[in-house]
């Protein structure tokens, strides 16, 4: 266990200490303001600096700095986890497959939480338009490693029998679709270009789609799904972190 208590019962102490600091200096430098000496002539303000109400508790004096993220979900599990303690919630930043819909859950620290609190869960999952997603023993598949990205890519209208030529949807299919095969051309050197990635498809009588992306190359084939590319989050990474096996 890393001590999440201790450190955040000390993060606590150390931020009320500055802050209690700050508020009897800066009253000390007021009062001062207040009165000042010329030499032989004293000018004594009218205004007098206002007295501490005995009765006020201190605590009320001092504002808490806002928690990072990383310290938000720390004060909320027990857990140990993989990972870099700065990282530790951005393991998996692409879709991971046939993971456990989680219902009810409404943050990325409110996931990690119930993760931590259930028995069968080995990791996290969560993105807002996706919901939170547990990998259990039952439920695990494949994490694409990077985060999600525009695709250039279109799907097979027809293709004329005779010429052998390709006609294409309209529509860029701009996420990521699974189930295309190896990438292009098997054994390389790889294509390097929409344009010969999109020729390389058309010569297939069994290519449907074909999609590339500089980062990632060129991939054709029949897809088993594709991602959602719609909505303001559809090309954000996901928050996601995995349990230290015990």
């Amino acid at each position: 266990m890393r001590g999440r208590p201790f450190r955040t019962v000390h993060r606590c102490i150390l931020r009320n200490y500055h802050s209690i600091v700050f508020t009897l200096c800066t009253a000390g430098i007021l009062y001062h303001h207040w009165q000042l000496d010329f030499g032989p002539t004293t000018f004594v303000a009218t205004a007098t600096p206002p007295a501490l109400d005995p009765t006020l508790d201190i605590q009320n004096l001092v504002e808490s700095e806002p928690s990072t993220d990383k310290e938000m979900a720390e004060e909320t599990d027990s857990c140990d986890w993989k990972g870099d303690p700065e990282n530790e919630n951005d393991m998996f930043p692409g879709f991971c497959e046939l993971l456990m819909d989680v219902k009810g859950v409404g943050s990325y620290i409110e996931c990690r939480r119930a993760c931590c609190e259930s028995k069968d869960c080995r990791a996290w999952q969560y993105r807002e338009d996706i919901g939170c997603r547990f990998s259990t023993p039952e439920h695990h598949g494949w994490c694409e490693p990077t985060a999600p990205s525009p695709w250039t890519g279109r799907h097979l209208e027809k293709r004329d029998s005779s010429s052998g030529e390709c006609f294409w949807k309209p529509k860029v299919q701009r996420s990521q679709c699974k189930g295309l095969g190896p990438r292009r051309p098997k054994g390389g050197p790889y294509w390097t270009t929409p344009e010969e990635c999109q020729r390389d498809c058309c010569k297939d009588p069994n290519c449907q789609l074909w999609q590339f992306r500089e980062d990632k190359g060129c991939f054709w084939g029949k897809a088993n799904y594709c991602d959602n590319d719609q909505g303001s989050h559809a090309f954000e990474p996901f928050k996601g972190g995995a349990k230290v096996h015990t």
